[in-house]
Parts: structure tokens; sequence; C-alpha cells
């Protein structure tokens, strides 16, 4: 059965998203410039609201239990924007409350999104995500 077009359509916005904040961040001169990213175009109470507005998604939808891929586009834009605000340092908790959630055991949507986002993450940060992570050393 062919995906659905309104499927197919927020996984492409998803993946935009993660393209636009980041188009400026990794270039082939040097290193990422996190904060060159569109995304701290926005002013902060705006990037916190859309923030919150992710995270009640994930909330909502894991224990719902709903659509997978649904999850998966929540989690690439939530690990973009985790991205950059640890890098930033407003979002210091990010990493603990995801690692928080994965290990719950209410709602496997949920959990299953924050495994996502954790690994999205990891991939993003590159081979010394791990000790990056686990030391808070992530400059």
């Amino acid at each position: 059965m062919p995906a659905q077009p309104h499927v197919v359509g927020r996984g492409a916005a998803a993946v935009y998203f993660k393209n636009a904040v980041l188009r400026a961040v990794f270039h082939s001169n040097g290193p990422p410039t996190y904060d060159q990213s569109a995304w701290f175009l926005l002013d902060f109470p705006t990037r916190e609201l859309a923030r919150g507005a992710l995270l009640n998604q994930v909330v909502v939808a894991g224990e719902a239990g709903s659509d997978p891929t649904y999850m998966k586009d929540l989690s690439l834009m939530l690990s973009t924007i985790g991205l950059l605000e640890l890098q930033s340092g407003e979002w210091p908790d990010f990493v603990t409350v995801m690692a928080g959630q994965a290990v719950q055991d209410e709602h496997a949507g949920y959990r299953r999104a924050a495994v996502q986002i954790l690994g999205l993450l990891a991939e993003a940060l590159g081979k010394n995500a791990v000790h990056a992570l686990s030391n808070g050393d992530l400059g």
C-alpha cells in the first residue's frame, strides 16, 4: 500500500526543516558554526514556544500510540533543535530529559521517540558523540 500523501508531505516538511535550520551550520571550510543557524533568527520566546509544542506533540502522540512515521518526523525536528540548543547552552538538560524518557515504562511510543531523538543527535555530533554527551563537552 503506497504511503498516504499527508505522510509523505509531513516527512518532507520535517527533512526541509532540518536542512533549512542547519544549512549555515555545516560547511566545508571549518568546524560547525551552530550560532549561524536560521533557528536563531527567531526570538527566544518563539523558539521556546515551538520547542514546547513539538515536545507536547511527542507526549500526546506517544501516549496515543500514534503512527511511527509521525513520531519519526517529530523526532527529527526535536533532535535538530536539541543539537543547536545544546551547543548554545539554551537547552542544557535536553539529553538528560530524553534519556529519562527513553527508559520510562509507561508509553512505548514516547520511549521510541526519545531513543530516535538521542540516536539522531549522536549521528549529528559524529564519532565522539558518546564521549561528548557523557562529559557535557559539546563545544
